[in-house]
């Protein structure tokens, strides 16, 4: 959780002091937090019920966990690409993330 809000920060520094940026990227960064901040709970909940007896809380909070990441993982990546030019100068991590993205989509639809 401490990493997400770390990211979280950052980010929300990088649109404070860039004039230029909408609402839309301070929304998006919100978002973020929630979702990363789900996943986190929600991983914290399988690890805690570790008996066969309370099957059905893990799977429910193993589908939570992966719905809530798959979407901070689309915030992450529009985030990226929008963080960019600002820190980094190679597309590659942006690309690595959209691919990444796409990855878990497409395993969350077969899901």
């Amino acid at each position: 959780i401490l990493t997400i809000y770390i990211r979280y920060r950052h980010i929300a520094e990088l649109i404070r002091n860039n004039p230029t940026c909408g609402k839309i990227y301070a929304q998006l960064n919100l978002m973020f937090l929630i979702c990363g901040n789900i996943a986190a709970f929600s991983m914290s909940v399988i690890s805690n019920f570790p008996h066969i007896d309370v099957y059905f809380i893990r799977i429910f909070a193993t589908y939570i966990t992966f719905i809530a990441s798959v979407a901070a993982l689309h915030c992450e990546m529009l985030l990226s690409f929008w963080i960019r030019p600002l820190l980094y100068s190679s597309r590659l991590l942006p690309t690595i993330r959209t691919i990444i993205t796409i990855i878990c989509t497409i395993a969350l639809v077969i899901l």
